[in-house]
Parts: C-alpha cells; sequence; structure tokens
C-alpha cells in the first residue's frame, strides 16, 4: 500500500507527526471501507437480483 502526502514539511515536529498519523489512519480508513464495500456488493449483491 502506497500512501502520497500532500506536503512535504519536515517530519520531526510533534505536531506535524500527530497530523501526519491522522492522515494515514484516515487514508487506511478509507480504504478499507472500499475493500468492505466491494466484499458486500460481491456478496449480497447477486442475491437481491
Amino acid at each position: 500500500m502506497k500512501i502520497e502526502f500532500s506536503d512535504k514539511k519536515p517530519l520531526y515536529t510533534p505536531t506535524h507527526l500527530e497530523e501526519l498519523s491522522k492522515e494515514i489512519k484516515q487514508k487506511i480508513v478509507e480504504k478499507n471501507l472500499n475493500i468492505f464495500q466491494k466484499i458486500f456488493k460481491f456478496l449480497f449483491g447477486k442475491k437481491k437480483s
């Protein structure tokens, strides 16, 4: 999994590290939601139609 960041600031300030970890968590959550949606459609989409 490749994560790209919009800004290229130094990574050693605590507040920036906190923002960075939030950004990483948000991206991971979005990826997981996309995966779950695909699985859900695959599993339950066929039963409805």
